[in-house]
């Protein structure tokens, strides 16, 4: 559309200028400018000039207009940044003191077969998911600290996770269960931080015992737990929490619990050394035993969701929970979790019935392979446990234990569907340290009004309102983004340009053309017929000089380009095909 207008207008300002006088080398270049290579071969056959140059850059309005039309406008995402609160599994203070009391003490102890069930589910997901960033239900794994890059730590002691291939780079099977977090996602990327802690053990080399007496399978135990109610297992409950244990019960608060009146050693290493727990594992009539030391590990990790995929990017420790390590939930109530762990582990042995490794047993061995023994061409050997590498055995054994852990203090939590549109159903907002705060008020837990066995009364309602478990919560960065139309200003300013050239041009034809009174003479076909012998329009002298009058008179005759014979020699003429004949090959024209 450009050039078909433009040419038009430059030959109307040509006819015109004709009309006027002009020079010759204007007139060509007016008259024969249809594309925008033109001007550009006049550069190079006709002498520089003004004209020449402005008519260059006036046809290179014609592509740069096009492609300002294509170009006029670009995508780009609006974006808008919120804080929305979110909800995470809080496996602290508080949600220990709520486990113990809604499954410990509301179950006298026992425990619902779902939960075994649940650690087994975590040991039979894919080996991919299993060194995966999320869990097979979408929960967002925590990495160990040790997958840290420690030589890229920032000052506030972040290090970058890299991606990981190896299981034991994390700290349990199961991933960490977020309340809302698959709502918020659907708005944009999220960025967030959790606080968590996982147990770790410290392993020693192994030594073979003799099968009889021993379980079938594995087993787990606690050499030094306390699992029943006395001082020693309170003053190291108390410290697990992170509460007063500086005395068991003031005077006048003399309870079941023991001697009100007892001194405490603060010296007495059951009191500060780690709890010790033994590894036995049956292979034919030997059973290969190792003692390991369990201590806490608290750490906070950075989560990224970016496009609905999670991943845990960045982990360090914990600056706002500086418990001892040595004091884990083994001396509140996690020895359960062993109990578990050994129940769903060990078996009869009875040939005719079961034989085997356990699930357990197969992931300590290997953990890339699935847990599985199939019986297919007899009874495989079972495991050794001995001829694993101890370190890696203390890995793997803590990813089990913290599984367990997860197992008994969220069982509902790992599938998902949980309400999100109450969070305080999960409890008040804090952060796991602090969250025996929202439970009850300082002065409670230093005069012992509440502690680890005298559980204030918003555990007891948190319990009572039917809570899968204790929520703790973090703000969490959503960046919402909107797609929306831009301008590209640059590509909008050449189109403004090249459409006012293109208007003003069209409208300088037009108004140019109102003011020609010269006949149309340069139509190149209609050209060919002025004194041309070999056409006649009216036979009258006076026959019309102008293109469309001639081409009015013209348009029933048919033309050719023939040969005529004017007794000199043969020649090549446009006329009408009456008058002459069609050319020949081969015969040179004049």
């Amino acid at each position: 559309m450009f050039a078909a207008l433009l040419s038009r207008s430059l030959k109307s300002i040509g006819r015109y200028c004709a009309q006027r006088s002009v020079k010759m080398s204007t007139l060509w270049a007016l008259m024969n400018t249809n594309a925008t290579a033109d001007p550009i071969l006049h550069l190079l056959n006709m002498p520089l000039s003004l004209l020449v140059w402005g008519l260059l850059v006036l046809w290179a309005m014609s592509p740069l207009g096009g492609q300002s039309t294509i170009r006029l406008m670009y995508k780009a995402n609006l974006t808008e940044i919120s804080h929305p609160e979110l909800r995470y599994w809080d496996n602290g203070p508080f949600g220990s003191m709520f486990t113990r009391t809604a499954i410990m003490v509301g179950n006298d102890g026992s425990w619902p077969l779902s939960m075994r069930d649940l650690y087994s589910s975590s040991l039979l997901q894919s080996t991919e998911t299993k060194a995966g960033p999320v869990d097979q239900w979408a929960n967002i794994k925590i990495p160990r600290i040790e997958a840290g890059n420690k030589t890229l730590a920032t000052d506030d002691g972040w290090m970058p996770v890299k991606k990981s291939s190896q299981i034991e780079d994390f700290t349990s099977l199961f991933g960490m269960p977020v309340i809302g977090l698959s709502g918020v996602m659907k708005q944009g990327d999220v960025h967030f931080s959790v606080e968590t802690s996982y147990i770790e053990l410290s392993c020693g080399a192994f030594d073979q015992l003799e099968a009889s007496g021993q379980l079938a399978g594995l087993s787990v135990r606690c050499t030094n737990c306390y699992t029943t109610l006395g001082k020693d297992n309170f003053i190291r409950a108390q410290k697990y929490l992170g509460l007063p244990a500086d005395g068991f019960y003031a005077n006048g608060k003399s309870f079941e619990y023991g001697n009100p009146d007892a001194e405490i050693n603060p010296n007495n290493p059951n009191y500060t050394l780690p709890r010790t727990l033994r590894f036995n594992s049956t292979f034919n009539s030997e059973v290969s035993s190792t003692v390991c030391q369990i201590t806490q590990r608290p750490v906070e990790a950075y989560i990224e969701c970016i496009d609905r995929s999670c991943t845990a990017t960045k982990i360090r420790q914990s600056t706002t929970d500086h418990r001892n390590e040595n004091f884990t939930v083994m001396d509140y109530w996690g020895w359960k979790v062993l109990e578990m762990i050994s129940a769903t582990s060990s078996g009869s042995g009875t040939r005719d019935v079961i034989w085997g490794s356990s699930t357990s047993e197969l992931f300590l061995n290997d953990s890339r392979t699935a847990p599985i023994q199939t019986g297919i061409g007899g009874i495989p050997d079972g495991v050794n446990m001995s001829t694993i590498d101890v370190d890696l055995f203390a890995t793997r054994a803590s990813i089990l234990l913290n599984t367990g852990i997860q197992a008994f203090m969220a069982p509902t939590g790992f599938s998902g569907d949980l309400p999100s549109n109450n969070l305080s159903f999960y409890g008040d907002p804090h952060i796991p340290i602090h969250g025996l705060l929202t439970a009850a008020n300082e002065s409670m837990w230093q005069n012992y009004d509440a502690n680890c066995y005298l559980y204030p009364s918003g555990v007891g309602d948190l319990v009572n309102s039917g809570a899968p478990f204790v929520g703790a919560s973090s703000n969490a960065t959503l960046t919402h983004y909107t797609e929306v139309y831009k301008p590209e200003y640059a590509w909008a300013v050449i189109l403004i340009i090249s459409t006012i050239l293109l208007v003003a041009i069209g409208i300088a034809g037009i108004c140019v053309r109102l003011k020609t009174i010269a006949p149309n003479m340069f139509d190149p076909v209609i050209g060919l017929s002025y004194g041309n012998p070999y056409m006649s329009l009216t036979g009258k002298d006076d026959d019309p000089l102008d293109a469309d009058e001639r081409a009015n008179l013209l348009r029933d005759k048919r033309v050719q380009l023939g040969q005529v014979d004017d007794y000199k020699g043969v020649k090549a003429v446009f006329g009408e095909a009456g008058y002459v004949t069609p050319l020949r090959l081969g015969v040179p024209y004049h």
